[in-house]
Protein backbone atom coordinates (compact mmCIF):
# COMPACT_ATOMS: atom_id res chain seq x y z
CA UNK A 1 0.00 0.00 0.00
CA UNK A 2 1.25 3.38 -0.55
CA UNK A 3 2.90 5.17 2.41
CA UNK A 4 0.76 8.08 3.24
CA UNK A 5 2.33 10.98 5.00
CA UNK A 6 0.55 14.54 5.75
CA UNK A 7 2.55 18.01 5.74
CA UNK A 8 2.69 19.59 8.68
CA UNK A 9 3.80 23.11 8.70
CA UNK A 10 4.39 25.29 11.74
CA UNK A 11 4.54 29.00 10.75
CA UNK A 12 6.30 30.97 14.09
CA UNK A 13 5.75 34.68 14.06
CA UNK A 14 8.10 36.00 16.66
CA UNK A 15 7.92 32.35 18.21
CA UNK A 16 10.58 29.61 17.73
CA UNK A 17 8.71 26.19 17.13
CA UNK A 18 10.77 22.98 16.74
CA UNK A 19 9.76 19.60 15.97
CA UNK A 20 12.58 17.13 15.70
CA UNK A 21 13.44 16.39 12.35
CA UNK A 22 11.90 19.57 11.14
CA UNK A 23 13.49 21.44 8.21
CA UNK A 24 13.70 25.15 8.68
CA UNK A 25 11.82 27.47 6.28
CA UNK A 26 13.30 30.64 5.24
CA UNK A 27 11.60 32.76 7.34
CA UNK A 28 12.23 30.81 10.86
CA UNK A 29 9.65 28.83 10.02
CA UNK A 30 9.51 24.79 10.38
CA UNK A 31 8.04 22.20 8.44
CA UNK A 32 7.70 18.84 9.04
CA UNK A 33 6.39 15.55 7.42
CA UNK A 34 5.34 12.96 9.53
CA UNK A 35 2.96 9.86 9.22
CA UNK A 36 -0.72 10.13 8.46
CA UNK A 37 -0.87 6.79 11.14
CA UNK A 38 0.44 9.00 13.72
CA UNK A 39 -1.43 12.12 13.43
CA UNK A 40 -4.84 10.01 13.30
CA UNK A 41 -3.87 8.72 16.75
CA UNK A 42 -4.15 12.63 17.90
CA UNK A 43 -6.54 13.70 15.35
CA UNK A 44 -9.28 10.95 14.56
CA UNK A 45 -11.37 13.48 12.53
CA UNK A 46 -8.47 12.68 9.65
CA UNK A 47 -10.43 9.18 9.56
CA UNK A 48 -10.53 6.52 6.70
CA UNK A 49 -6.80 6.70 5.78
CA UNK A 50 -5.65 3.59 5.33
CA UNK A 51 -8.15 1.38 3.65
CA UNK A 52 -9.37 1.55 -0.01
CA UNK A 53 -12.52 1.98 -0.99
CA UNK A 54 -13.01 -0.68 -4.15
CA UNK A 55 -16.18 0.45 -5.14
CA UNK A 56 -14.84 4.06 -5.31
CA UNK A 57 -12.73 3.23 -8.23
CA UNK A 58 -12.52 1.72 -11.93
CA UNK A 59 -10.44 -1.35 -11.64
CA UNK A 60 -8.92 -2.83 -15.27
CA UNK A 61 -8.81 -6.71 -15.10
CA UNK A 62 -5.70 -7.80 -17.18
CA UNK A 63 -3.89 -11.40 -17.84
CA UNK A 64 -4.94 -14.59 -18.41
CA UNK A 65 -8.82 -15.85 -17.84
CA UNK A 66 -9.56 -19.01 -16.88
CA UNK A 67 -11.44 -20.88 -18.94
CA UNK A 68 -15.35 -21.64 -17.59
CA UNK A 69 -16.95 -24.75 -18.03
CA UNK A 70 -19.69 -25.24 -19.55
CA UNK A 71 -22.60 -24.69 -17.26
CA UNK A 72 -21.09 -21.38 -16.61
CA UNK A 73 -20.73 -20.58 -20.27
CA UNK A 74 -24.95 -21.46 -20.03
CA UNK A 75 -25.76 -19.05 -17.61
CA UNK A 76 -23.98 -16.32 -18.63
CA UNK A 77 -25.22 -16.53 -22.38
CA UNK A 78 -28.43 -16.82 -20.89
CA UNK A 79 -27.57 -13.34 -18.38
CA UNK A 80 -26.29 -11.90 -21.60
CA UNK A 81 -29.93 -12.10 -23.51
CA UNK A 82 -31.88 -10.92 -20.42
CA UNK A 83 -29.48 -8.23 -19.92
CA UNK A 84 -29.64 -7.36 -23.90
CA UNK A 85 -33.66 -7.68 -23.96
CA UNK A 86 -34.04 -5.33 -20.54
CA UNK A 87 -30.95 -2.49 -22.83
CA UNK A 88 -33.82 -2.96 -25.86
CA UNK A 89 -36.42 -2.34 -23.68
CA UNK A 90 -35.00 1.03 -22.03
CA UNK A 91 -33.81 1.94 -25.10
CA UNK A 92 -37.42 2.05 -26.80
CA UNK A 93 -38.99 3.23 -23.90
CA UNK A 94 -36.31 6.68 -24.21
CA UNK A 95 -37.09 6.78 -28.07
CA UNK A 96 -41.21 6.64 -27.94
CA UNK A 97 -40.95 9.80 -25.36
CA UNK A 98 -37.92 11.68 -26.98
CA UNK A 99 -38.24 11.43 -30.75
CA UNK A 100 -39.63 14.19 -31.98
CA UNK A 101 -37.56 14.12 -35.79
CA UNK A 102 -34.20 13.98 -36.76
CA UNK A 103 -33.12 16.92 -35.21
CA UNK A 104 -34.16 15.64 -31.91
CA UNK A 105 -36.46 17.93 -29.14
CA UNK A 106 -36.65 21.08 -29.29
CA UNK A 107 -34.82 23.18 -26.22
CA UNK A 108 -35.38 26.24 -24.98
CA UNK A 109 -32.14 28.13 -23.95
CA UNK A 110 -32.22 31.84 -21.87
CA UNK A 111 -29.92 33.96 -23.22
CA UNK A 112 -31.06 37.20 -20.92
CA UNK A 113 -32.40 37.21 -17.67
CA UNK A 114 -34.17 39.94 -16.63
CA UNK A 115 -32.71 43.11 -18.58
CA UNK A 116 -35.19 46.32 -19.36
CA UNK A 117 -34.09 47.12 -22.61
CA UNK A 118 -32.76 44.75 -25.35
CA UNK A 119 -31.79 45.24 -29.14
CA UNK A 120 -32.84 41.89 -31.56
CA UNK A 121 -31.86 42.12 -35.21
CA UNK A 122 -33.97 40.00 -37.65
CA UNK A 123 -31.41 38.38 -40.52
CA UNK A 124 -34.58 37.41 -42.40
CA UNK A 125 -37.71 38.26 -43.19
CA UNK A 126 -39.71 37.09 -39.73
CA UNK A 127 -43.20 37.78 -37.70
CA UNK A 128 -44.23 38.26 -34.17
CA UNK A 129 -46.72 35.68 -32.35
CA UNK A 130 -48.52 34.79 -29.48
CA UNK A 131 -48.69 31.47 -27.50
CA UNK A 132 -51.38 30.28 -29.67
CA UNK A 133 -49.53 31.21 -33.00
CA UNK A 134 -51.72 33.94 -33.86
CA UNK A 135 -49.55 36.42 -36.09
CA UNK A 136 -49.36 40.27 -34.15
CA UNK A 137 -46.82 41.85 -36.78
CA UNK A 138 -44.35 41.14 -39.52
CA UNK A 139 -40.76 42.60 -40.33
CA UNK A 140 -38.52 42.71 -42.89
CA UNK A 141 -35.16 41.46 -42.95
CA UNK A 142 -32.88 44.04 -41.07
CA UNK A 143 -35.65 45.32 -38.68
CA UNK A 144 -33.98 45.89 -35.75
CA UNK A 145 -36.23 46.04 -32.69
CA UNK A 146 -35.90 47.61 -28.90
CA UNK A 147 -38.23 45.56 -26.41
CA UNK A 148 -38.84 46.64 -22.90
CA UNK A 149 -41.81 45.75 -20.50
CA UNK A 150 -44.34 47.46 -18.58
CA UNK A 151 -46.16 45.35 -16.23
CA UNK A 152 -46.88 42.06 -17.41
CA UNK A 153 -46.63 43.60 -21.20
CA UNK A 154 -43.96 43.04 -23.77
CA UNK A 155 -42.96 46.17 -25.93
CA UNK A 156 -41.75 46.13 -29.05
CA UNK A 157 -40.75 49.43 -30.76
CA UNK A 158 -43.10 50.92 -28.52
CA UNK A 159 -45.94 49.06 -29.23
CA UNK A 160 -47.58 46.01 -26.39
CA UNK A 161 -48.61 43.38 -26.70
CA UNK A 162 -49.57 40.75 -23.49
CA UNK A 163 -47.02 38.50 -23.20
CA UNK A 164 -45.02 35.99 -23.95
CA UNK A 165 -44.13 36.92 -27.56
CA UNK A 166 -42.19 34.27 -29.99
CA UNK A 167 -40.20 36.05 -33.16
CA UNK A 168 -40.00 33.76 -35.62
CA UNK A 169 -38.65 33.04 -39.52
CA UNK A 170 -41.95 33.91 -41.93
CA UNK A 171 -40.56 30.99 -43.95
CA UNK A 172 -40.70 27.99 -41.47
CA UNK A 173 -38.01 25.97 -43.99
CA UNK A 174 -35.11 28.73 -43.19
CA UNK A 175 -32.99 26.88 -40.52
CA UNK A 176 -30.12 29.19 -40.91
CA UNK A 177 -29.08 32.22 -38.48
CA UNK A 178 -32.39 34.18 -38.06
CA UNK A 179 -31.62 36.63 -35.34
CA UNK A 180 -28.90 38.75 -33.35
CA UNK A 181 -29.02 38.88 -29.47
CA UNK A 182 -26.31 40.18 -27.63
CA UNK A 183 -23.89 40.24 -30.95
CA UNK A 184 -24.52 36.59 -31.94
CA UNK A 185 -26.45 34.78 -33.98
CA UNK A 186 -29.11 32.34 -33.57
CA UNK A 187 -30.72 30.10 -35.41
CA UNK A 188 -34.57 28.70 -34.69
CA UNK A 189 -36.85 31.29 -32.43
CA UNK A 190 -36.88 33.53 -29.37
CA UNK A 191 -39.20 33.74 -27.48
CA UNK A 192 -39.88 36.88 -25.01
CA UNK A 193 -41.43 37.36 -21.89
CA UNK A 194 -41.68 38.89 -18.35
CA UNK A 195 -39.14 37.85 -16.06
CA UNK A 196 -40.11 36.30 -13.63
CA UNK A 197 -37.98 37.45 -10.69
CA UNK A 198 -38.01 41.03 -11.83
CA UNK A 199 -39.40 43.81 -13.99
CA UNK A 200 -37.03 43.19 -17.12
CA UNK A 201 -37.08 40.76 -20.16
CA UNK A 202 -36.50 37.44 -20.46
CA UNK A 203 -34.89 36.32 -23.65
CA UNK A 204 -34.95 32.16 -24.66
CA UNK A 205 -33.65 30.76 -28.13
CA UNK A 206 -36.06 28.21 -28.72
CA UNK A 207 -34.32 25.33 -31.18
CA UNK A 208 -34.41 21.76 -32.04
CA UNK A 209 -31.45 20.21 -29.91
CA UNK A 210 -29.22 19.29 -32.84
CA UNK A 211 -29.14 22.67 -34.02
CA UNK A 212 -28.56 24.19 -30.10
CA UNK A 213 -25.64 20.75 -30.28
CA UNK A 214 -24.01 23.30 -33.07
CA UNK A 215 -23.62 26.20 -31.06
CA UNK A 216 -22.16 23.80 -27.67
CA UNK A 217 -19.70 21.99 -29.24
CA UNK A 218 -17.51 24.93 -30.52
CA UNK A 219 -18.18 27.03 -27.54
CA UNK A 220 -16.90 23.97 -24.74
CA UNK A 221 -13.93 22.31 -27.04
CA UNK A 222 -11.44 23.32 -29.55
CA UNK A 223 -12.49 23.24 -32.74
CA UNK A 224 -9.22 22.13 -34.17
CA UNK A 225 -9.40 19.06 -31.73
CA UNK A 226 -8.96 15.17 -33.12
CA UNK A 227 -12.81 13.71 -34.54
CA UNK A 228 -13.44 11.56 -31.94
CA UNK A 229 -12.70 14.27 -29.24
CA UNK A 230 -15.32 16.34 -30.75
CA UNK A 231 -18.09 13.34 -31.14
CA UNK A 232 -17.13 12.61 -27.55
CA UNK A 233 -18.57 16.18 -26.60
CA UNK A 234 -20.97 16.19 -29.10
CA UNK A 235 -22.23 12.60 -27.11
CA UNK A 236 -21.59 14.76 -24.01
CA UNK A 237 -23.52 17.89 -24.50
CA UNK A 238 -26.48 16.15 -25.85
CA UNK A 239 -27.02 13.80 -22.95
CA UNK A 240 -26.21 16.39 -20.12
CA UNK A 241 -29.22 18.70 -22.76
CA UNK A 242 -31.65 15.88 -22.61
CA UNK A 243 -30.76 15.33 -18.62
CA UNK A 244 -31.18 19.22 -17.73
CA UNK A 245 -34.88 20.04 -20.11
CA UNK A 246 -36.90 22.52 -17.40
CA UNK A 247 -33.64 23.04 -15.39
CA UNK A 248 -34.18 26.41 -14.87
CA UNK A 249 -37.95 26.19 -15.32
CA UNK A 250 -38.88 28.63 -12.83
CA UNK A 251 -37.02 31.40 -15.24
CA UNK A 252 -38.89 29.94 -18.37
CA UNK A 253 -36.39 27.88 -20.40
CA UNK A 254 -34.42 24.64 -19.99
CA UNK A 255 -30.78 25.91 -19.40
CA UNK A 256 -28.12 28.47 -19.71
CA UNK A 257 -26.00 29.84 -22.26
CA UNK A 258 -22.92 30.20 -19.70
CA UNK A 259 -20.90 27.30 -17.27
CA UNK A 260 -24.62 27.18 -15.28
CA UNK A 261 -25.39 24.91 -17.86
CA UNK A 262 -23.48 24.37 -21.47
CA UNK A 263 -21.27 27.63 -22.86
CA UNK A 264 -23.77 28.21 -26.31
CA UNK A 265 -22.93 30.61 -28.35
CA UNK A 266 -25.23 30.16 -31.58
CA UNK A 267 -24.84 30.31 -35.20
CA UNK A 268 -21.66 32.74 -34.65
CA UNK A 269 -19.67 30.04 -33.02
CA UNK A 270 -20.34 26.87 -35.72
CA UNK A 271 -17.24 25.47 -37.80
CA UNK A 272 -17.39 22.54 -39.81
CA UNK A 273 -15.68 20.34 -37.95
CA UNK A 274 -18.04 20.55 -34.70
CA UNK A 275 -20.89 20.39 -36.77
CA UNK A 276 -19.24 17.02 -38.69
CA UNK A 277 -19.39 15.89 -34.89
CA UNK A 278 -22.84 16.71 -33.79
CA UNK A 279 -24.08 15.52 -37.42
CA UNK A 280 -22.51 12.30 -37.25
CA UNK A 281 -23.42 11.30 -33.63
CA UNK A 282 -26.97 12.20 -34.02
CA UNK A 283 -29.46 11.10 -31.66
CA UNK A 284 -27.14 9.63 -29.78
CA UNK A 285 -26.62 10.14 -25.53
CA UNK A 286 -24.84 8.36 -22.64
CA UNK A 287 -27.16 5.82 -20.60
CA UNK A 288 -26.28 3.95 -17.49
CA UNK A 289 -29.08 1.36 -17.04
CA UNK A 290 -31.01 2.20 -19.72
CA UNK A 291 -31.71 6.02 -18.45
CA UNK A 292 -29.65 9.57 -19.73
CA UNK A 293 -26.87 9.48 -17.08
CA UNK A 294 -25.92 13.11 -16.11
CA UNK A 295 -22.92 13.62 -18.39
CA UNK A 296 -20.84 16.55 -16.15
CA UNK A 297 -17.56 17.70 -17.56
CA UNK A 298 -14.80 19.70 -17.27
CA UNK A 299 -11.69 21.34 -18.89
CA UNK A 300 -9.37 19.46 -17.50
CA UNK A 301 -8.72 16.78 -14.45
CA UNK A 302 -5.06 16.84 -13.86
CA UNK A 303 -4.21 13.47 -14.80
CA UNK A 304 -7.06 11.60 -12.60
CA UNK A 305 -10.73 12.70 -12.21
CA UNK A 306 -12.66 12.20 -8.86
CA UNK A 307 -15.45 9.91 -7.34
CA UNK A 308 -19.23 11.45 -7.28
CA UNK A 309 -18.84 11.44 -3.63
CA UNK A 310 -15.86 13.24 -2.52
CA UNK A 311 -17.41 16.46 -4.54
CA UNK A 312 -21.15 16.18 -4.11
CA UNK A 313 -21.53 13.79 -1.08
CA UNK A 314 -23.11 11.59 -3.39
CA UNK A 315 -22.20 8.34 -4.75
CA UNK A 316 -22.86 7.88 -8.70
CA UNK A 317 -22.46 4.56 -10.07
CA UNK A 318 -20.88 6.04 -13.13
CA UNK A 319 -18.95 8.72 -12.13
CA UNK A 320 -15.77 6.98 -10.83
CA UNK A 321 -12.33 8.51 -10.65
CA UNK A 322 -9.94 7.30 -13.46
CA UNK A 323 -6.56 7.65 -14.20
CA UNK A 324 -6.11 9.93 -17.89
CA UNK A 325 -3.37 9.74 -20.48
CA UNK A 326 0.17 11.18 -19.10
CA UNK A 327 0.87 14.34 -21.42
CA UNK A 328 1.41 17.54 -20.93
CA UNK A 329 -2.00 19.35 -21.87
CA UNK A 330 -3.53 16.92 -19.24
CA UNK A 331 -1.04 17.26 -16.66
CA UNK A 332 -0.42 21.10 -16.89
CA UNK A 333 0.23 22.60 -13.59
CA UNK A 334 -0.73 26.06 -12.08
CA UNK A 335 0.38 27.76 -9.47
CA UNK A 336 -1.23 30.48 -6.51
CA UNK A 337 0.16 32.22 -3.68
CA UNK A 338 -1.90 33.81 -0.57
CA UNK A 339 0.31 35.69 2.00
CA UNK A 340 0.24 34.84 5.50
CA UNK A 341 -1.31 37.73 6.56
CA UNK A 342 -4.29 36.97 4.37
CA UNK A 343 -4.80 33.37 4.77
CA UNK A 344 -4.85 34.34 8.83
CA UNK A 345 -7.32 37.26 8.04
CA UNK A 346 -9.50 35.06 6.46
CA UNK A 347 -9.68 32.07 8.55
CA UNK A 348 -9.65 33.98 11.60
CA UNK A 349 -7.52 31.87 13.73
CA UNK A 350 -4.70 34.02 14.92
CA UNK A 351 -1.19 33.56 14.14
CA UNK A 352 -0.92 30.39 12.03
CA UNK A 353 1.27 27.36 13.33
CA UNK A 354 0.06 24.58 11.38
CA UNK A 355 -1.63 22.92 8.42
CA UNK A 356 -2.97 19.23 8.37
CA UNK A 357 -3.00 18.10 4.68
CA UNK A 358 -1.68 14.60 3.38
CA UNK A 359 0.85 15.31 0.36
CA UNK A 360 -0.33 15.09 -3.18
CA UNK A 361 0.91 12.16 -5.15
CA UNK A 362 -0.23 11.11 -8.22
CA UNK A 363 -3.69 9.07 -8.02
CA UNK A 364 -5.16 6.79 -6.86
CA UNK A 365 -4.83 7.99 -3.42
CA UNK A 366 -6.35 6.58 -0.05
CA UNK A 367 -6.10 9.12 2.66
CA UNK A 368 -9.20 10.46 4.28
CA UNK A 369 -8.65 14.20 3.67
CA UNK A 370 -8.14 13.65 -0.20
CA UNK A 371 -10.43 12.05 -2.89
CA UNK A 372 -9.04 9.05 -5.13
CA UNK A 373 -7.22 11.82 -7.70
CA UNK A 374 -5.89 13.88 -4.70
CA UNK A 375 -8.24 16.48 -4.95
CA UNK A 376 -8.41 18.06 -1.58
CA UNK A 377 -11.68 17.03 0.84
CA UNK A 378 -10.38 19.15 4.24
CA UNK A 379 -7.71 21.05 5.84
CA UNK A 380 -6.97 21.35 8.83
CA UNK A 381 -5.40 24.87 10.14
CA UNK A 382 -3.75 25.07 13.55
CA UNK A 383 -3.54 28.75 14.52
CA UNK A 384 -3.16 30.60 17.90
CA UNK A 385 -6.76 31.29 18.63
CA UNK A 386 -7.81 27.75 17.80
CA UNK A 387 -7.94 25.55 14.53
CA UNK A 388 -10.17 25.36 11.85
CA UNK A 389 -11.46 22.38 9.19
CA UNK A 390 -12.39 24.01 5.60
CA UNK A 391 -13.52 21.65 2.78
CA UNK A 392 -11.35 21.73 -0.27
CA UNK A 393 -13.79 23.52 -2.57
CA UNK A 394 -14.76 26.33 0.08
CA UNK A 395 -10.47 26.61 0.02
CA UNK A 396 -10.71 26.79 -3.80
CA UNK A 397 -13.55 29.51 -3.74
CA UNK A 398 -12.23 31.44 -1.23
CA UNK A 399 -8.72 32.36 -2.81
CA UNK A 400 -9.54 31.57 -6.67
CA UNK A 401 -8.30 28.29 -7.38
CA UNK A 402 -8.51 26.57 -10.71
CA UNK A 403 -9.37 23.24 -8.86
CA UNK A 404 -8.99 21.31 -5.65
CA UNK A 405 -6.25 19.16 -6.52
CA UNK A 406 -3.48 20.99 -4.83
CA UNK A 407 -0.37 20.83 -2.48
CA UNK A 408 0.81 24.13 -0.22
CA UNK A 409 4.80 24.93 -0.13
CA UNK A 410 6.14 27.81 2.16
CA UNK A 411 8.04 30.84 0.71
CA UNK A 412 8.91 33.32 3.25
CA UNK A 413 5.52 34.80 4.61
CA UNK A 414 4.07 33.18 1.61
CA UNK A 415 1.82 30.07 1.10
CA UNK A 416 2.60 28.60 -2.17
CA UNK A 417 -0.14 26.91 -3.79
CA UNK A 418 0.69 24.10 -6.66
CA UNK A 419 -2.27 22.23 -8.52
CA UNK A 420 -3.72 20.57 -11.89
CA UNK A 421 -6.83 20.54 -13.50
CA UNK A 422 -9.23 22.90 -13.95
CA UNK A 423 -12.72 22.16 -13.06
CA UNK A 424 -14.60 20.03 -10.44
CA UNK A 425 -12.87 17.01 -11.98
CA UNK A 426 -16.33 14.54 -12.16
CA UNK A 427 -16.82 12.83 -15.59
CA UNK A 428 -15.35 13.41 -18.93
CA UNK A 429 -12.14 16.12 -18.92
CA UNK A 430 -12.25 17.85 -22.16
CA UNK A 431 -8.37 17.88 -22.46
CA UNK A 432 -8.35 14.15 -21.51
CA UNK A 433 -10.72 13.24 -24.38
CA UNK A 434 -8.33 14.71 -26.80
CA UNK A 435 -5.26 13.49 -25.75
CA UNK A 436 -7.03 9.56 -26.30
CA UNK A 437 -8.00 10.91 -29.71
CA UNK A 438 -4.72 11.98 -30.40
CA UNK A 439 -3.69 8.63 -29.67
CA UNK A 440 -6.30 6.48 -31.80
CA UNK A 441 -8.04 8.57 -34.26
CA UNK A 442 -6.31 7.23 -37.04
CA UNK A 443 -7.59 3.93 -35.80
CA UNK A 444 -11.03 4.06 -35.00
CA UNK A 445 -13.85 6.68 -36.31
CA UNK A 446 -16.04 5.33 -33.58
CA UNK A 447 -13.04 5.82 -30.69
CA UNK A 448 -15.19 8.18 -29.54
CA UNK A 449 -17.39 5.61 -27.56
CA UNK A 450 -14.15 4.26 -26.00
CA UNK A 451 -13.23 7.78 -24.94
CA UNK A 452 -16.88 8.02 -23.40
CA UNK A 453 -16.68 4.43 -21.47
CA UNK A 454 -13.69 5.17 -19.88
CA UNK A 455 -15.02 8.48 -18.19
CA UNK A 456 -18.18 7.23 -17.68
CA UNK A 457 -18.34 3.76 -15.72
CA UNK A 458 -20.39 0.93 -17.07
CA UNK A 459 -22.24 3.57 -19.77
CA UNK A 460 -23.11 2.61 -22.71
CA UNK A 461 -24.42 4.76 -26.15
CA UNK A 462 -27.89 4.54 -27.15
CA UNK A 463 -29.30 6.35 -30.05
CA UNK A 464 -32.65 7.50 -29.28
CA UNK A 465 -33.52 9.27 -32.72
Amino acid sequence: MMKKTALVMAVCLGLTISFPGAVRAANGSTIKVVSMDELEKDYPELGNSGKPDLNGRQTINSGKVKKADKSAEKNNKKKKEIKDRKKKDNSQKIRNVDKVNNLGPDISVGLINGKVLVPITGLVDFKAVDLSGNELETYDAGTILTVTRDGSNIYINENDYSGPIILKAQDDKDSGAAFIVKGNKYRGSIKLLPSPQNAGVTVVNVLPMEEYLYGVVPSESVPTWKPNALRAQAVAARTYALKHKNGFKSRGYDVTDTTESQVYNGYSAETKATNDAVDSTAGEIITYNGQPIDAVFSASAGGYTENSENVWGQVIPYLRGVKEEDTPEVKQAWTSKVSLDTLQKNLGIGNLQEIRLSRLTSGPMFTGDRGVSGRVKRIIFVGSNGQKTITGDNFRRLFGLKSTMFDFDLEGNTLMIYGYGWGHGLGMSQWGAEAMAEKHDKDDDDYYKDILSHYYTDTEITKIY
